[in-house]
């Protein structure tokens, strides 16, 4: 059994922002819904240190329609919660438009979302 993905309301509010300059986002993003809710074991991407007690991973996806590889496409960041098999995602971004995202704004955008 893989894991249930959540999306939180930040990281709909950001998808449907980005979705407007970039309509194959959206697409991308489904496609990584679907391979989350298929893994058996860990979850693949880089996990952010700092954080605390969260599992927390960024991971990196091309951008169709700009024509750009992994390293100047989309980052996600999504929590892990092992527990209870659920992934919820918390940040989307471009990397040409935003460099990086903080762990304070990671760990705020959980307090508001993911720890009701």
């Amino acid at each position: 059994m893989g894991y249930t993905v959540i999306p939180t309301d930040e990281f709909e509010r950001l998808l449907t922002k980005l979705a407007r300059k970039y309509p194959k986002v959206v697409d991308v993003v489904e496609e990584y819904f679907l391979e989350l809710e298929c893994i058996k074991g860990n979850v693949p991407g880089d996990v952010i240190q700092g954080t605390g007690s969260h599992l927390v991973i960024k991971t990196r996806h091309a951008n169709p329609d700009a024509n750009r590889g992994k390293q100047g496409g989309f980052r996600i960041i999504i929590t892990v919660v092992v527990t209870e098999n659920e992934i919820y995602p918390l940040s989307i971004y471009s990397k040409n438009v935003t460099e990086k995202i903080t762990k304070e704004e990671i760990l705020s955008i959980i307090n508001r979302n993911v720890l009701h």
